[in-house]
């Protein structure tokens, strides 16, 4: 009883100390109601981060055939020449590109060597605070389109909730792209009889999706999932999307510094063994076979790529590669 009197006394200490941020006030915390998950037969704000300055690049793409360039969490938008070592970046972070700017860039894709897609998976935060970013719940994320030729940015999608992987489907006319929080992937269209319009390309997926890529064959979608959803286990961010008030405390009161600590330990595979999942879909997001590390072994994926003899199996949380032979 001692002990908890103490905790209450330190909480109200800190939260009468607490003067929340000018730019806090005007978020907004809603109500997310997600589906349960199918179920399986088988079972801008600068806050202490270890990440370091250099950066953090989440999202590559080859953009001609001397230059790669990458999305990086904290910096924005790059080029790189493997060959010279030379890095340019585009997007700086925070910049004002005619009333825009970019905190979290996390994946991109090209049309061609002056267009490209890219995500902001918030404008709040950078990746240096993906975790406050992330359970906040919040719909700060975005997708552009950017003109290198002419360096301007185009705003194409708004209020997303963790905007984080996008491909460029096969017809160059529209691109899907990862909600993570909903466990949704949208399909939006620049061009064509549907240019600029939204829809629902898959729901419901049976985890959080991150990275999404075109198998080498073009004939299918590799779809990495962040975090599994498992029917009939409690699942923390579903559980969270619902309880706007829980969200609003904890990202508003809760240090930031404690939140990332959590979750840090609870995805740190020596803790815990989360379920490894991800995902093969044809080209209108019907899923066609699944991959499973039911022991955690691999897992919390961020993206899948195949060169046609085996699948890369990248993860934000695993010290290693694995691969499998297709």
């Amino acid at each position: 009883m001692f002990k908890i009197a103490v905790l209450i006394l330190v909480i109200g200490y800190y939260l009468s100390c607490f003067k929340i941020p000018k730019e806090w006030k005007k978020l907004k915390f809603e109500a997310v109601e997600l589906k349960n998950p199918p179920r399986n037969d088988s079972t801008r704000i600068n806050l202490k981060s270890p990440t370091p300055s250099c950066g953090c690049p989440l999202g590559i793409r080859r953009l001609n055939k001397d230059l790669f360039i990458f999305a990086d969490g904290v910096n924005g938008l790059s080029t790189v020449n493997f060959d010279t070592g030379e890095i340019k970046i585009l997007i700086h972070a925070g910049k004002n590109y005619n009333g825009e700017s970019v905190s979290f860039a996390n994946d991109v894709d090209v049309l061609d060597e002056e267009n490209i897609f890219f995500t902001d998976s918030s404008w709040l935060y950078d990746e240096t605070n993906v975790y406050p970013a992330f359970f906040g719940g919040l719909a700060t994320g975005r997708v552009y389109k950017y003109n290198i030729k002419t360096d301007t940015l185009k705003l194409l999608m708004n209020e997303m909730y963790y905007a984080n992987g996008i491909q460029i489907l096969p017809d160059k006319k529209s691109f899907i792209v990862s909600e993570t929080l909903t466990a949704r992937i949208y399909r939006y269209y620049f061009d064509g009889p549907k240019n600029g319009s939204t829809e629902i390309f898959m729901d419901n997926l049976s985890g959080h999706p991150d990275n999404l890529r075109l198998s080498s064959n073009k004939k299918s979608l590799w779809i990495a999932l962040a975090m599994p959803r498992i029917a009939g286990k409690y699942e923390s961010v579903d559980t969270l999307l619902k309880y706007p008030s829980t969200r609003k405390f904890l990202h508003n009161y809760m240090p930031h510094s404690i939140l990332t600590a959590v979750f840090k330990y609870f995805n740190d595979p020596r803790n815990s063994k989360v379920y490894g999942l991800a995902i093969e879909a044809d080209l209108n997001g019907k899923i066609q076979r699944s991959f499973h590390s039911s022991e955690g072994i691999v897992n919390n994926l961020s993206q899948l790529t195949d060169d046609g003899k085996f699948l890369y199996f990248c993860s934000y949380a695993n010290p290693f590669l694995a691969r499998i032979e297709l």
